[in-house]
């Protein structure tokens, strides 16, 4: 029995024996694709988010901090003699939030002060973002809180019920309070809060800034 050389057996002769060559699963090109889409997603991420902020000064570290999980700002801390008298003595801490102007560079500061007294300004950044959204084109928006409040060595009272038609027993209250807080009240005043405000001003490098406060925070402004 004879074949022609160019016959389709001969041509076909053992194709059915090789392996067939298959290529990889579509859930890998899938997962390849999902992947590059991923870290360039990334990448555009990162190259568009805006630098660090620093102060004029450039002296103060601050870091990013997220306010009701929408206002983005800087936050930092300032340690401040406890006693302006002695600037060598004891120390507290000041904590400071700033929403940096929306142009660059900033025609100077605003610096927003809460009232009560006993009210923390960080806890208005929210609101203060909102309400002087315009003002924070051009300035930043600085909130220090108070000395006594908030992130600034807290003060407090118990949380009682004292009548106050009753002087007697406002009195007495006060003074039970006073003496456990642990530190003298007299240097917890308007004035020295003051002088916190005029150590901040210096250490973040504003020159002239504008002052904003309701209530209490106007007596602390004048």
């Amino acid at each position: 029995m004879s074949f022609d050389a160019d016959s389709r057996l001969l041509r076909e002769w053992g194709m059915y024996r090789r392996p067939n060559r298959r290529g990889l699963p579509t859930w890998v090109w899938l997962l390849v694709a999902t992947s590059l889409a991923a870290v360039f997603a990334i990448a555009i991420w990162l190259s568009q988010r805006a630098p660090a902020w620093r102060p004029p000064s450039g002296a103060t570290r601050f870091v990013s901090c997220t306010y009701g999980g929408r206002v983005t700002a800087w936050c930092g801390r300032l340690r401040v003699p406890s006693d302006p008298r002695r600037p060598r003595g004891r120390t507290i801490s000041l904590r400071i939030a700033v929403l940096p102007a929306t142009q660059h560079p900033a025609a100077g500061a605003l610096f927003y002060l809460e009232g009560g007294p006993g009210g923390a300004a960080t806890a208005s950044v929210i609101r203060v973002n909102a309400d002087f959204a315009r003002v924070g084109r051009a300035r930043d928006l600085v909130l220090v809180d108070q000395r006594g409040t908030g992130g600034s060595d807290r003060l407090g009272c118990p949380n009682r019920y004292v009548r106050g038609a009753d002087a007697d027993a406002v009195t007495t209250f006060l003074r039970r309070c006073f003496a456990r807080l642990g530190a003298n009240p007299r240097l917890y005043t308007t004035s020295v809060a003051a002088d916190d405000l005029e150590t901040v001003r210096r250490a973040l490098g504003y020159r002239k800034i504008d002052l904003y406060g309701g209530s209490y925070g106007a007596t602390l402004a004048q």
